[in-house]
């Protein structure tokens, strides 16, 4: 409980973590607060952009939607907590529909699953615990891997063998 309290307001957890906990949250939580709440509010107009911003299609009246939602957000926000800044992933978030616009859906841009690869090699590291030539046992240990889902046919669509 004490890292939801921290002064940035991070709660120590990896996007991914906090992407499976913010969706089904209106769900199991909606009912406890009260109608007009202003931070349930925030909370809520912060989904509804996750929604337009990890859609897999996008229409070019989402992308205006989407411009307004985030200002509106912003705004809510600065509102809230007068004494917070937005930070940079506010900023950030500005610039979605424009990128929305010029390429696309951004589900299709994003480095979530280069973050699992990478943590996975993270996870390695301390388990293989040679420091002295880490690329050497990575490369085995991710050949390996490979391999086996090959032979498995993980990575294979699985209608292709049918």
């Amino acid at each position: 409980m004490s890292a939801l309290r921290t002064p940035d307001g991070s709660s120590g957890q990896k996007a991914g973590q906090m992407w499976c906990l913010m969706c089904p949250m209106p769900l199991m939580l909606g009912n406890l607060f009260p109608v007009n709440d202003e931070c349930w509010e925030l909370l809520l107009a912060l989904l509804d952009c996750m929604d337009i911003i990890f859609s897999p299609v996008v229409s070019r009246g989402e992308t205006l939607d989407l411009e307004q939602l985030i200002a509106d957000h912003h705004k809510l926000f600065l509102e809230l907590f007068p004494d917070q800044h937005l930070k940079p992933k506010h900023h950030f978030m500005i610039h979605y529909p424009l990128a929305m616009w010029l390429y696309g859906p951004l589900i299709h841009l994003w480095m979530m699953s280069f973050e699992a690869f990478h943590n996975f090699s993270c996870r390695l590291c301390h388990i293989i615990c040679n420091f002295q030539n880490v690329a050497k046992p990575l490369a085995y240990q991710n050949q390996m891997l490979l391999c086996y889902n090959l032979m498995s046919r993980k990575l294979l669509w699985r209608k292709q063998w049918k």
